[in-house]
């Protein structure tokens, strides 16, 4: 490592430093700015030489490591690089063992999928150069082929916005999903959030021993695990608790078991993900949830009308008229919700290539092979 490279003591007390106050509201730019604050270098001059020897050992171990241009340990990054590809294929193994057991079983329309995706305030980058985005909604969802959406979990947030992030937070709201960043009440306890979540999703299932994973977009898979850092750590449980998988492999291998054209080695993930984002639901008018103001309560609607809850059971067989007599949202419906719910209302592009899954144009790869 170069002199230029090395780090010493005093810099590892200012990221401890910047995390600190940063969690109190106080913003710093950059480390120069840390640097530069009066209250970081009195503190640093009045600690004791055990204290500074916890931070000059610090420095001392990462000069023997190989870093990055951007003071990264390799050897962390080849770590985690591992445990994401081995991640990677669990995901993929179990996908396709869930759909071919399915399929085999005649079960594949009744069996349930969890989906989720998350809004957010504003962003901010960490001490590990990852960005972290702040939650201000999040929806799951459970859906399964011959129902369509079953039940629905939502809420918004009510977060503390820190010093120096409102004008970012005010502006992605007005370009994103509409929500109020200057909310009143309390600010929303994780803990409760992770509560709600998990017995949503064990159905009060005190004995399961594994959550059913939650599939969201490629868009979001850097997004939703800021959600579920907050839960876990707010309820003192393993991040771990939540898989998080992608819906576009999920949706791909759909297509590739029950579609008898669908190249069975071609790229299902990215085939998937062109086929989710021709929009075909984009300008399908009132298929989101609405919202409305109702004593200073929300109401959230998702095909039936349910008053002051989060929680929502819809009607399966809900039709295009319901949603059309409801009236115009009052902002961008959850995104993911909103296709899920068209998928519901019957809502169906006329796709050739890729025809909707369980119509008769459809034909299993599976149920091909056996013959």
């Amino acid at each position: 490592m170069s002199k230029k490279s090395q780090r010493n003591g005093f810099y590892y007390f200012m990221l401890d430093f910047k995390k600190r106050e940063e969690k109190n509201g106080n913003k710093f730019a950059s480390l120069a700015k840390v640097q530069a604050d009066a209250k970081c270098s009195k503190e640093w001059q009045e600690l004791s030489p055990d204290q500074r020897k916890i931070y000059n050992s610090k420095a001392k171990k990462t000069t023997q490591e190989k870093l990055t241009g951007l003071g990264e340990s390799v050897k962390i990054l080849e770590k985690r690089e591992i445990e994401n590809l081995k991640y990677e294929t669990n995901m993929r193994e179990y996908i396709d063992t869930t759909i071919r057991h399915a399929i085999h079983t005649e079960r594949l329309d009744i069996i349930s999928f969890h989906f989720i995706h998350v809004h957010w305030y504003y962003t901010k980058t960490n001490m590990d150069n990852v960005i972290d985005y702040i939650p201000a909604e999040f929806a799951v969802v459970e859906f399964s082929l011959s129902e369509g959406v079953k039940r629905c979990c939502q809420e918004i947030i009510t977060p503390k916005i820190e010093i120096g992030y409102t004008r970012e937070a005010m502006e992605h709201s007005d370009e994103a999903h509409k929500i109020d960043i200057y909310r009143t009440g309390p600010e929303t306890n994780y803990k409760d959030l992770y509560k709600k979540v998990y017995d949503f999703m064990s159905l009060g299932d005190k004995s399961l021993k594994k959550l059913p994973p939650l599939y969201t977009t490629s868009k979001m898979k850097t997004v939703v695990p800021c959600f579920f850092q907050r839960m876990t750590d707010a309820a003192g449980v393993p991040i771990d608790t939540f898989d998080l998988y992608s819906l576009e492999y999920l949706f791909g291998t759909l297509m590739m078991e029950l579609n008898e054209g669908f190249p069975e080695f071609g790229n299902r993930t990215l085939l998937a993900e062109a086929e989710l984002n021709k929009g075909a639901f984009d300008h399908v008018q009132n298929i989101g949830c609405l919202r409305k103001k109702a004593g200073g309560t929300l109401t959230i609607t998702y095909g039936q009308t349910e008053t002051n809850t989060s929680i929502i059971v819809p009607s399966a067989s809900s039709s295009v008229s319901n949603y059309r007599a409801a009236g115009s949202s009052s902002r961008t419906p959850i995104s993911l919700s909103q296709v899920l719910v068209g998928v519901e209302a019957n809502l169906e592009p006329n796709d050739e290539d890729f025809p909707a899954i369980g119509s008769p144009k459809f034909k299993s790869h599976s149920k091909k092979k056996k013959n």
